[in-house]
């Protein structure tokens, strides 16, 4: 019989503050696309990402489309990306009309294996006249890591490689708002970030998300491309095609609101990353965390790998008897029918083995510490049945 108590893998905290900016946002009757509430939030947000501007879009796969756009991905192009992702990171690149390259990941964190994507630039790209291409013809315009769970992918050493191939480099910092490669906000490294205000994310606006730069005119035509490429401020005149990808005023009344106390929820999930590691140290599994010393993480979601893949379904199952909500990993995106006949840099494996050992714990910024202490016994128990 399952337990009536449920712990929620990810939920918002929400306050007063939220109430009061949405409550007043109600009361100006701006609640559609326009609004002084978007323009604070991009400049709040900006001011986060260490960027010097934001601009807000409907969705985090709207903002990496917009990206992918003004990075001038089209059809005959490909797109390096990690295999273990949303499936949210790569059908953009088909919007584009482009094909993914998949990449493996790291075993550490789930992020992309930089190391065997430099082996791929070197050993299998040509370069002629400044294009890149691989084996198969394509044009290589751009590389899209993602901060996978909160985690930094290799972003310097992208970068450059990026910077000596030609690439455009996009990140997909959905959940890593809060996250840094040193001191550096993820986000900022490249051509542009993208977050996401999705419901289970550290800030959220119900569904939304922003593209963030240094370039004023990515930052143009982004703002330009997702107002439907409106080319007249009365007329509504259109030179090209464009998007309905504008955030509302209400949602982002809403996301100033949860900006007031991101910064205690931010050190919230630090703490409760810390209290699992404390209360399973010693079980048969590992956390997926990065290991590079300057890269930090918001512990989005805790990830947890098991040191034997047959026992996470089990698991799962045992902790949803027990009212604990966790979840699988993403499944790897060469195992989704889309994309089962994408090109890949090089054999996946690591991917695979971490979405058939992983799983995410319950990470929401309200957990108590008994929340915690009850997760990890239970996790506990359920491991050491035969």
């Amino acid at each position: 019989m399952k337990s009536v108590r449920r712990i929620p893998l990810s939920i918002p905290v929400l306050s007063a503050a939220e109430r009061e900016h949405v409550l007043a946002a109600l009361e100006s009757g701006w609640v559609s696309s326009a609004g002084p509430d978007i323009k604070r939030f991009e400049e709040e947000i900006a001011a986060l990402a260490g960027t010097r501007f934001a601009v807000a879009t409907s969705s985090g796969t709207a903002a990496i489309h917009l990206a992918l756009r003004i990075a001038g991905v089209a059809p005959g192009d490909a797109v390096v990306v990690p295999s273990l992702t949303f499936i949210g990171t790569v059908n953009p690149i088909g919007f584009c009309g482009a094909a993914p390259l998949l990449a493996d990941v790291l075993p550490s964190d789930g992020t992309i294996d930089v190391a065997a994507l430099e082996r791929y630039l070197r050993d299998r790209v040509t370069r002629r006249d400044g294009v890149s291409r691989t084996p198969e013809g394509l044009r290589l315009r751009a590389v899209v890591p993602v901060h996978l769970y909160g985690a930094p992918a290799r972003i310097e050493m992208l970068r450059s490689l990026c910077d000596e191939f030609g690439l455009a480099l996009v990140e997909d910092a959905a959940e890593a708002l809060g996250s840094r490669w040193g001191d550096r906000p993820l986000g900022s490294f490249g051509l542009a970030g993208c977050l996401s205000f999705n419901g289970n994310k550290i800030v959220t606006t119900g569904g939304g998300g922003m593209v963030v730069t240094d370039g004023p005119d990515v930052a143009r035509r982004a703002r330009y491309l997702s107002t439907q490429a409106r080319d007249d401020p009365r007329e509504y005149r259109h030179e090209e095609i464009g998007y309905n990808y504008r955030l509302t005023n209400l949602q982002a009344a809403l996301g100033i609101g949860q900006l007031v106390g991101f910064a205690a929820r931010l050190a919230r999930k630090r703490e409760i990353a810390a209290r699992y590691r404390a209360g399973l140290a010693g079980a048969p599994l590992r956390f997926l965390e990065p290991e590079h010393p300057a890269a930090v993480t918001n512990h989005w979601l805790v990830a947890i790998v098991l040191d034997d893949a047959t026992g996470r379904e089990r698991l799962l199952a045992d902790l949803d008897e027990a009212g604990i909500e966790s979840r699988s990993f993403f499944v790897p995106v060469h195992r989704q029918r889309p994309y089962a006949t994408a090109a890949r840099i090089a054999e996946i494996r690591v991917a695979d083995a971490l979405y058939g050992a992983g799983l995410n714990l319950p990470s929401s910024p309200d957990l108590t510490d008994d929340d915690i202490e009850f997760v990890c016994a239970k996790v506990r128990e359920a491991l050491r049945r035969p």
